[in-house]
């Protein structure tokens, strides 16, 4: 029983997320790939990064207490801001609470959500492929998995659910009526993209530019739906009613008036 509860004390977690931070703010706190990288050789232990739209989440499992004040040390210097001031930092089995109820949902913006599984997954990918996820964050990240799938088994909370580019066309459709009459800006070309892109087809939108930085995959998602398409260009975005980001961009896009 000792060496369980030794384990579990082990584990901890630095959380910025769109309840405790707000989705403006989040969007300063996140990390780039080298940084990752970086971050992967300066922790001594075994760590994840759950990094999305509405959350940045650090996952760790480490006996030297030291670690986790050097990773928050290593957030600061690279951010050039002391945002270790925002994170929620949890321990042991609040930090395994927190990842669990993530899983299932529950922590969602769009609650009972599907996507928050895939993101697990490729964190745990992502860990692995740095090195610095092994024996026991892939066990956490493998059980988290487990127990999402059977609460959406067991449970209604993702009956009739869908993902947070739904609640962007909906909170854009709020904010200025019906999308048919709107010039529109989708940017990025991956799966969120694509899923909004097919929304707005669905809503009647017709005048849709797809920017992304891959001009190939930019112009077979616009071909696909009748779009427009170019290279992904932000002096152009001052053109256009509605802008759906869909890209990873470590500064605000300044034009942008629905956030996704």
């Amino acid at each position: 029983m000792g060496l369980v509860s030794d384990i579990i004390d082990s584990y901890s977690a630095i959380v910025y997320t769109y309840k405790t931070i707000g989705v403006d703010k989040l969007a300063s706190h996140y990390l780039g790939w080298n940084e990752i990288k970086e971050l992967a050789k300066y922790y001594r232990g075994e760590m994840a990064l759950l990094q999305t739209c509405n959350r940045i989440e650090i996952y760790m499992f480490s006996r030297d207490r030291s670690s986790k004040r050097e990773l928050l040390h290593y957030l600061n210097e690279v951010h050039h801001a002391n945002i270790s001031m925002d994170a929620t930092i949890l321990d042991g089995r609040d930090a395994i609470r927190h990842l669990f109820e993530v899983s299932a949902g529950i922590d969602s913006l769009s609650v009972g959500e599907y996507e928050i599984l895939k993101q697990i997954k490729e964190a745990m990918k992502s860990s692995i492929q740095l090195g610095i996820g092994s024996k026991y964050m892939r066990s956490l990240l493998e059980r988290s998995l487990k127990v999402g799938r059977r609460v959406r088994l067991e449970t209604d909370i993702s009956k009739g659910k869908v993902g947070v580019y739904s609640l962007a066309v909906e909170f854009a459709k709020k904010l200025v009526g019906d999308v048919k009459k709107r010039r529109i800006a989708v940017l990025g070309a991956g799966e969120i993209a694509q899923k909004l892109a097919l929304i707005l087809h669905n809503e009647g939108a017709g005048d849709v530019t797809i920017f992304n930085r891959t001009f190939e995959k930019g112009r077979d998602l616009a071909v696909k739906f009748g779009y427009s398409y170019f290279p992904l260009d932000f002096s152009r975005l001052r053109n256009y009613d509605l802008i759906f980001s869909a890209i990873f961009y470590p500064e605000k896009v300044k034009a942008l008036r629905v956030p996704l």
